[in-house]
């Protein structure tokens, strides 16, 4: 089935943890676990919904749109997906907007990044976040999540152009990027290339906590220059020991990268489960925080989009700061001009 040396790694820790858990726990309770692990990676409801999130009313934010759809993709199958769109505020900027897919991880659904794309939509970036197929056991599946992902992102761009259509003007092809969560981060990149091929390139891609495929190895180095930050935690066998900069070492361009100290895996997903902590380790909201406010700086500057309430520090200052302080430990190479100036003191709103 093509399985995939990470994929063998991942089944081989979870067999260590059920089992040391089925030593310890009843049956029921370990059905228990089983089910935290399985979340449903599909909306049971057929039809498109709609959602609103308010304006903060203290805060200078965005109010937020949730639209829960499906469609049929490219691949055939059958898709779900969540669209936060910023709503329009005559005191903040209006569309076009742009556009962060956030592709979720192993055994999980769009839900394991729910916090993470609210804050990024309340700060005016529109966010398309895909259901996939759970990343597991082969080839088939992986290339399928691929071709989805792409798929998904492309439809929304024809909808972007089509003057009938209610997603009319609402993004900026010029300004799109992905990111990604453990093996989501892996669809990033493969992703990135499949998108670079068709002419609707990313121009950033974050890579949380990512564990890209054997395939990867291979093409990596055809990825042309894009906004590439690697933003890591502790090293453990489910991030298969950073195994990321390995991949990250045979581009042709300079790539960013954060370590969160302290971190574990499951941080990187807003929120988290317990079937992921007990398997990857414990999750600290602290943390949770740390790297839902790092993707959102990194997107935000790279996409050059509004900068509202606070922090309004560029990236590379907030990265300096917590580096100062021991937070993180960065190597910051390929960041743009104008991710490297000051507009206000920085003021972290997602730590409060």
């Amino acid at each position: 089935m093509g399985i995939s040396n990470w994929e063998l790694t991942a089944l081989a820790t979870m067999k260590y943890h059920l089992q040391a858990s089925l030593s310890r726990l009843s049956i029921a309770s370990f059905l228990l676990l089983l089910s935290c692990l399985l979340p449903t990676a599909v909306f049971s409801d057929s039809d498109t919904k709609t959602h609103f999130s308010p304006n903060s009313p203290t805060f200078n934010l965005y109010a937020v749109k949730r639209i829960h759809g499906r469609r049929r993709t490219a691949s055939g199958s059958t898709r779900s997906y969540v669209l936060y769109i910023p709503q329009k505020s005559p005191s903040l900027p209006g569309p076009p907007y742009p556009l962060v897919v956030m592709v979720h991880g192993f055994l999980m659904s769009s839900n394991q990044q729910g916090s993470t794309d609210l804050y990024i939509a309340q700060r005016g970036i529109a966010v398309l976040a895909p259901n996939m197929t759970r990343i597991l056991l082969g080839s088939k599946n992986r290339t399928k999540n691929v071709i989805d992902v792409v798929d998904q992102t492309k439809w929304l761009v024809q909808q972007n152009k089509t003057s009938s259509s209610p997603y009319y003007g609402l993004i900026d092809p010029q300004r799109m990027g992905i990111a990604g969560n453990s093996s989501g981060g892996a669809v990033c990149f493969e992703s990135a290339l499949e998108a670079q091929r068709i002419h609707i390139p990313f121009h950033s891609l974050c890579s949380m906590e990512g564990v890209p495929w054997d395939r990867t190895l291979g093409r990596v180095s055809q990825l042309e220059p894009t906004q590439i930050l690697t933003l890591r935690a502790e090293s453990c066998l489910c991030n298969f020991h950073w195994n990321v900069l390995k991949y990250t070492k045979l581009l042709k361009f300079p790539t960013n990268d954060v370590k969160v100290n302290g971190a574990h895996h499951c941080d990187a997903e807003n929120p988290t489960t317990v079937g992921c902590m007990s398997v990857c380790g414990i999750s600290h909201r602290k943390y949770r925080q740390l790297f839902k406010l790092i993707t959102y700086l990194y997107l935000r500057d790279t996409l050059k989009a509004p900068r509202v309430y606070n922090p309004s520090q560029s990236f590379a200052e907030v990265m300096n700061d917590m580096q100062r302080d021991g937070i993180v430990s960065a190597h910051l190479d390929n960041l743009q001009t104008s991710m490297l100036s000051s507009r206000a003191d920085f003021q972290p709103d997602a730590l409060k």
